[in-house]
């Protein structure tokens, strides 16, 4: 069975990312994988709006780790220090919205019980940190689905420009597209924890 990071020997791969409450670690497990996208709650806002099939999960996994080979980013689990899934946060790229231009998109999906704490946001920070900081690329996207205004209340913290609205081109719904430069990054710094 492969590791987390599914054996990534991609030079950019972090052995885990840390911030003050929270540990990031790349790659997954299907029991992670199961978790979020099995939840109907969770799911709402993302793509279709309903959980996927279990024995899609696999899928998502495989697809999820090839990330890190490829690009040298991906999925990150969120875990408290004491080793408790929190949630995921990640950096790919979202083929399916041609309004992103090729550029990476950054996202998370923190569970219920962790949910307006704080920690998407932090987590967030600490992903598009590494990111810049990697030299993995000069520019970010957030795309959210409009009924979740929480997300774009995120992506405000997180200093990212609102750029603008579209339909997403599967499923018709109206998405919010903002975005993150380096250079912004570094100027305004990330936000405070907490």
């Amino acid at each position: 069975m492969r590791d987390r990071t599914g054996g990534s020997t991609h030079p950019a791969t972090p052995e885990a990312l840390r911030t003050a409450r929270l540990v990031l670690r790349p790659g997954a497990d299907l029991d992670v994988i199961v978790r979020v996208h099995t939840d109907p709650e969770l799911m709402r806002h993302i793509h279709r709006g309903v959980p996927r099939p279990l024995e899609g999960c696999p899928d998502d996994l495989a697809r999820a780790l090839a990330q890190w080979d490829t690009d040298g980013f991906g999925p990150l689990v969120v875990e408290f220090t004491d080793g408790t899934l929190a949630g995921t946060v990640g950096i790919s790229r979202p083929t399916w919205c041609a309004e992103a231009m090729g550029t990476p998109d950054v996202g998370w999906t923190i569970l219920q019980a962790y949910q307006r704490q704080g920690y998407a946001t932090e987590a967030a920070a600490s992903a598009i940190d590494w990111f810049f900081g990697a030299a993995l690329g000069d520019r970010l996207v957030g795309i959210h689905n409009t009924t979740n205004p929480r997300s774009g209340a995120v992506m405000q913290r997180l200093g990212m420009r609102w750029v603008r609205q579209c339909t997403h081109p599967e499923f018709g719904y109206p998405i919010e597209l903002w975005e993150l430069s380096r250079g912004s990054w570094r100027r305004n710094g990330p936000p405070a924890a907490g």
